[in-house]
């Protein structure tokens, strides 16, 4: 009697089991079925969007076209299939700038996803007026804003368009002039978003000061995937306040600290934390240190702390040590010590 307990209590616990099962395969393809339904509502809307822009403004088109090719060394062949096209849509939407045609571009952005005003001599008054045009917008996903004259003056208004605006994926503010005061405004605004995945804030004049306010980024917002910090000037102590976030973090799966002033001191910060990290944030998997003044002390110090992590996952995470002072004694040394299969070091 007593092992036919035994036996229906077993059969009972199985039962459960392949029941939740079901319940979350089925949950699963419920959600990645809406997923799928959602992203072919946006391709719709934005391809309604792109008809509904041409058809309605066939005569104006002719004309910017016309204006445009007036303006370019080589004329640019423009048509319905590729009027939004990224190489197209920079130019298109520069002249229109220039021309302070706001009305005509806040349509035109309606169907595009890709905004590149990289180059465009932006200054931070111009940047507010054309926050002030995309604030709503409901297509662009990626919005480069990079090599433009762009400074703290400007943060409060690019928080605000990461408040307001739920579409955003990417934004590329590399080569400005932030600075860590700039950064703090910014980060207010990110706290609050809910869709930016990456964020490239390369040479931006960001030190360590700065680096507080990316911990504070770390801790508050679970969207974001990528930040690039590549070309500051963050110190060890920096280093220290960020990494101490990752811990508190799990969706950051790429941290790019290349080309700062980390030196040894650096190097060895991460190597005492990084079991901690790896083990506790379950998504990073890449840690650029590159051009970091790291020499052998540092690279040994990341490369034992690497042996020794116990990995609870199975991918392979990559830390970049290349373009450093690491001698090739310590490489020779490296290469002759047992490595963690699941960590890769790259000299």
């Amino acid at each position: 009697m007593l092992i036919t307990n035994k036996r229906q209590a077993v059969d009972i616990g199985v039962l459960k089991k392949i029941i939740l099962t079901i319940t979350f395969i089925i949950f699963s393809l419920s959600y990645s079925a809406q997923v799928t339904a959602s992203n072919r509502y946006q391709e719709s809307e934005l391809q309604k969007n792109r008809l509904e822009f041409v058809l309605e403004n066939r005569t104006e088109l002719i004309a910017l076209i016309g204006s445009i090719n007036q303006q370019q060394r080589k004329p640019i062949i423009i048509n319905n299939n590729n009027f939004f096209e990224a190489n197209h849509s920079k130019i298109i939407i520069n002249h229109l700038i220039k021309e302070k045609n706001y009305k005509f571009l806040k349509e035109y952005l309606r169907g595009v996803t890709h905004c590149n005003l990289a180059r465009s001599s932006m200054d931070d008054n111009q940047l507010k007026l054309f926050i002030k045009i995309i604030k709503k917008n409901p297509t662009i996903q990626h919005l480069d804003l990079s090599f433009n004259m762009i400074t703290s003056e400007s943060a409060g208004a690019l928080s605000y368009l990461l408040k307001k605006n739920m579409v955003l994926r990417k934004i590329d503010l590399s080569f400005n002039d932030i600075k860590d005061e700039g950064l703090a405004v910014l980060i207010a605004g990110l706290a609050q978003n809910e869709t930016l995945e990456s964020l490239d804030l390369s040479v931006n004049n960001l030190s360590d000061n700065g680096a507080k306010s990316i911990s504070d980024l770390f801790q508050k917002n679970s969207t974001l995937k990528e930040i690039i910090l590549r070309d500051n000037i963050i110190s060890a102590r920096g280093i220290k306040i960020i990494t101490q976030s990752l811990k508190n973090n799990s969706n950051i799966e790429k941290l790019d600290v290349s080309y700062n002033i980390l030196g040894d001191s650096g190097a060895m910060v991460i190597a005492e934390i990084l079991s901690d990290i790896i083990n506790i944030n379950s998504s990073l998997n890449y840690l650029n240190l590159g051009l970091n003044d790291i020499g052998d002390a540092g690279a040994m110090a990341i490369y034992l702390a690497s042996k020794s992590v116990s990995m609870k996952r199975n991918e392979i995470i990559q830390i970049n040590l290349k373009d450093n002072r690491v001698g090739s004694k310590a490489k020779d040394i490296m290469n002759l010590l047992p490595n963690n299969p699941q960590m890769k070091i790259i000299l």
